[in-house]
């Protein structure tokens, strides 16, 4: 009974080591969103946790009272880092996957993490107040990992709490949903000739000397059904005119310049209000109508600019149909 027990024990540990490893060979989160993209990468965390939970069931097993409490530990968290250090080793040259410093390093923390927890429930100290402290350590450890999951989750909600504003860059919530592409980004108070923004927090935004730089809105909110227009303003305090492009995708765009909207607008010193037209937008692909149910990205660029410049930004709005709820 004693043997089938150990037999039983070491087989379910292994296939969920197997299980855990083939999940983690399979799962890829998708391709425009930003959250799943977190909870993908921070995710090997309590993944190598079960992973070290069931080494130390399997080491326990198979040691058979042949080693020590700490031993089985120890070496429970050495196989744990062996398998993480050959699952990274195993993406090099892969066309889909990198292998990353950062997911192995979270990959130990998590079992390092999961380990110390369970350590301190079977006693490898003796004492309370170390027994504790191990469980809270773990605890800790695995919370501080996910803890960027907690302000994401923040601005996804306020994302759909600010519509019809789709794209504030000088918010505080639109900076994990935004990419800063060969720009400098910073926010600053706009002058009072700024008209409808004077006073108000607006983003600065420095394009360098570079090719394409602009700023982009990856996971907008994507359902922009009931509503007429996108609007937002642009100020240069610059005489020079400057050249801005707009591109919109939807959730189907194939890669090329045809399958999405593109509209170029000039802007002039001062105050610039521009509005587009959903129609134009919903027209923009050659060969298609773009999905105004499933907007996936929003970017705002300057081609090759000779010479760095400035533009301040207000927010990005869409304008509701007249008498339609969105």
């Amino acid at each position: 009974d004693v043997y089938k027990r150990q037999r039983w024990s070491a087989g379910l540990a292994l296939a969920g080591i197997g299980a855990a490893m083939l999940a983690l060979a399979l799962s890829r989160p998708p391709a425009h969103s930003v959250w799943w993209t977190a909870v993908y990468d921070l995710g090997h965390a309590p993944l190598f946790g079960f992973v070290a939970l069931a080494m130390r069931v399997l080491v326990g097993t198979l040691a058979n009272g042949r080693l020590s409490l700490a031993e089985q530990y120890g070496l429970a968290f050495a196989l744990t880092a062996i398998l993480s250090g050959a699952s990274e080793a195993a993406q090099i040259g892969s066309e889909t996957r990198d292998a990353n410093i950062g997911d192995a390093l979270r990959d130990l923390a998590g079992g390092g993490a999961c380990l110390l927890v369970a350590a301190g429930f079977e006693g490898l100290f003796r004492g309370a107040v170390a027994r504790t402290v191990m469980v809270l350590s773990g605890v800790s450890l695995m919370s501080a990992i996910l803890a960027p999951l907690g302000p994401l989750a923040w601005s996804y909600s306020m994302r759909r709490a600010s519509l019809p504003v789709i794209a504030d860059y000088a918010s505080q919530w639109q900076k994990p949903l935004t990419q800063a592409l060969r720009v400098d980004l910073s926010s600053t108070i706009a002058p009072e000739d700024f008209t409808g923004q004077g006073g108000e927090p607006v983003a600065r935004v420095r394009f360098r000397q570079a090719a394409w730089p602009g700023v982009d809105v990856v996971e907008p909110w994507p359902d922009w059904r009931g509503y007429d227009s996108l609007r937002f303003q642009v100020y240069a305090e610059n005489p020079a005119p400057k050249m801005l492009v707009l591109r919109i995708d939807d959730e189907a765009h194939n890669g090329t310049h045809s399958d999405r909207f593109n509209r170029s607008f000039t802007i002039h010193q001062g105050v610039n209000d521009i509005v587009v037209p959903l129609e134009d937008i919903r027209e923009g692909p050659r060969n298609r109508q773009l999905d105004l149910s499933r907007i996936a990205r929003v970017l705002v660029f300057s081609r090759r600019p000779d010479a760095p410049y400035e533009l301040l930004f207000g927010p990005m709005s869409l304008n509701e149909k007249a008498g339609e709820q969105p």
